[in-house]
């Protein structure tokens, strides 16, 4: 998933300022009780500030909030600090509630992602406060990080990989036993909502993205009264249960995307069946895994790549995730099934850079997958992709990885009448759109959009940022606002550079 959408994403003015532009709700006799005070960003010597004025800051709450005796010290006395970034609004007099970002993953940093999201957020930002905080574990609040060098694992043979990450996270799961149980999704909305109270909003508005809106249904469960309105992109209920649904969903990516080739004629004559084809070459790749040699992404030194079925299938699902990426799945599958695996190769090394690698606190991202994911009962029976059982490691992981504890009603359908827009790609390999109808049938304000071309993560997609800031604006859809969304459809496969313009034009 969380989903470092972090490891899925690093925030400040003076008390009476913070009241009278932030604070103020002209609607009633509301006056805001402001806390916490924020000061300009810090950065570095020459760097442009992408969001002129930002302030940033810092929060602190309890580690454990059910410790009964915090003078006691220990584990149970500590407290941790949330780092927080805001963008004021550029109007002179804001509308008094916010919007709030909630990152991915799990273990993604939301104010990591923050310039990622200036241009999606300009709309909305032109009349609100857009407020980023790391979650606790992630970013610059306590992260729970753990030293696993994951890029020179893609370059190892599977399974030696495999053996030795999972060594790494013992020794990381030693380190973080005293802390970890206390990063879980409740504890994060519990200090949201703390952050809420001490900048003075009675009132917010939240997006979040993947993992990021399992804490919003949890936050709508908690604290209702605290929330105008709710943006979901690519909706993760908990009974998602990574990663025991992730073959099941990359599956049906990766048939959609087989399907697309097999109504194009240019595509079907170039690649026939893809999905066959990955299958056939990881069936191949099982029985007699093979040595490459590649520039190294890093030092651009000739470096041996041992290509398994396992390697194969967790490039595969990662490319799915990404609209471009996809488009030269076609190639890669039917190449690789003749022997010839020179793109596949070039996509490995891809997935190897540091720029391209997801940027997760791991030891967070494990401790919600091993405590809340694993607490899903019944548990889903995992389906092989390409062969693979890709729960497998994590399922070994979660043997050993520190217990957190998990309320009972965590796992119960979330109720609300809050306004819930609900945003999924039909091309997404691990939150397709039929967890946000799941989702929805217990929100009785929802409404859900799927747009046929995208993948995970749809706000940066065509003019989806407009249907969201309309939708935040006024509590609901204009008529007509989400039409446009229909024009974000699947890129067309790669062929050559003769065949392409023709292929565009039988889509």
């Amino acid at each position: 998933m969380k989903i470092r959408f972090d490891g899925w994403w690093r925030y400040a003015i003076a008390a009476l300022v913070s009241v009278t532009l932030f604070g103020c709700d002209k609607r009633d006799s509301y006056q805001p009780r402001v806390s916490l005070e924020l000061t300009s960003c810090e950065r570095k010597e020459g760097e442009a500030p992408t969001v002129s004025g930002a302030e940033c800051g810092y929060f602190t709450v309890p580690l454990n909030r059910s410790a009964t005796n915090p003078g006691l010290g220990g584990a149970e006395a500590n407290e941790l600090e949330l780092y927080i970034k805001r963008w004021p609004a550029i109007s002179a007099a804001p509308e008094a509630d916010p919007l709030f970002v909630i990152a991915g993953g799990p273990g993604q940093s939301a104010t990591d992602i923050a310039d990622v999201l200036s241009g999606s957020f300009y709309e909305l930002r032109k009349k609100r406060d857009i407020v980023f905080v790391d979650q606790r574990g992630t970013g610059h609040s306590s992260p729970l990080n753990c030293e696993v060098d994951e890029a020179d694992q893609l370059l190892r043979h599977s399974a030696a990989a495999t053996d030795a990450s999972i060594e790494q996270y013992r020794v990381c799961a030693k380190a973080l036993a005293p802390r970890a149980p206390y990063y879980t999704t409740s504890a994060a909305v519990a200090d949201l909502e703390a952050v809420r109270k001490a900048l003075g909003y009675r009132t917010i508005n939240l997006w979040g993205g993947s993992y990021g809106t399992r804490v919003i249904l949890s936050y709508l469960a908690d604290y209702p009264q605290a929330l105008r309105t709710v943006v979901m992109d690519g909706v993760a209920p908990v009974q998602l249960a990574m990663p025991y649904n992730i073959g099941s969903d990359a599956n049906r990516a990766l048939q959609r995307l087989a399907e697309q080739c097999l109504a194009q004629a240019a595509c079907t004559e170039r690649y026939g069946d893809i999905a066959k084809a990955g299958r056939r070459a990881a069936e191949r790749l099982r029985a007699q895994p093979v040595t490459l040699t590649i520039d190294h992404p890093l030092t651009g030194q000739p470096t041996s790549l041992l290509l398994d079925d396992s390697k194969l299938a967790g490039l595969v699902r990662f490319s799915l995730y990404d609209r471009l990426a996809s488009r030269l799945l076609p190639a890669a599958l039917a190449a690789a099934d003749t022997q010839d695996y020179r793109l596949v190769a070039s996509l490995i090394t891809r997935l190897a850079t540091s720029d391209s690698a997801p940027n997760l606190a791991l030891g967070m991202h494990m401790t919600i997958l091993c405590n809340e994911d694993a607490g899903v009962t019944p548990r889903p029976k995992s389906e092989l992709f390409l062969g693979v059982d890709l729960a497998t490691p994590v399922t070994r992981i979660c043997e050993f990885w520190p217990k957190a504890s998990v309320a009972s009603e965590y796992y119960q359908p979330v109720r609300s009448d809050v306004p819930a827009l609900l945003l999924s790609g039909e091309r997404d390999p691990i939150t397709p759109p039929y967890w946000a109808a799941q989702a929805a049938r217990t929100l009785t304000k929802a409404t859900s959009l799927v747009a046929t071309g995208a993948h995970h993560g749809v706000t940066r997609e065509g003019c989806t940022s407009a249907v969201i800031a309309d939708f935040i604006n006024h509590t609901q859809l204009s008529e007509g606002s989400a039409e446009c969304m229909t024009k974000i459809q699947p890129l067309v496969p790669y062929l050559s550079p003769e065949s392409n313009s023709a292929a565009v034009d039988t889509l």
